[in-house]
């Protein structure tokens, strides 16, 4: 290995910020994948469900997760980029 390389891991372990983004980056990325399982459910209930009221309740819900999705998948889009 050479000295390069081996001073370039050395700087990325004592960068405590980088490691920092890199664990909020694997956590939001485990957080976005529970929020689309959670839609799927959401709207396999919605197909099988005829009363107006929990219908519009579902796709209320439904609606909220997909913002706070598009919001979580720009932060993840973010930190990855810098």
């Amino acid at each position: 290995m050479k000295t390069t390389t081996m001073l370039d891991q050395l700087s990325d372990l004592l960068n405590s910020d980088k490691r920092k983004r890199k664990s909020k980056r694997k956590h939001l990325r485990a957080l976005l994948k529970d929020l689309k399982k959670r839609q799927k459910q959401l709207e396999e209930k919605l197909a099988h469900t005829d009363d107006r009221e929990k219908r519009h309740k579902l796709k209320r819900e439904i609606e909220i997760i997909i913002e706070q999705r598009r919001k979580g998948i720009r932060l993840y889009k973010e930190l990855r980029n810098n």
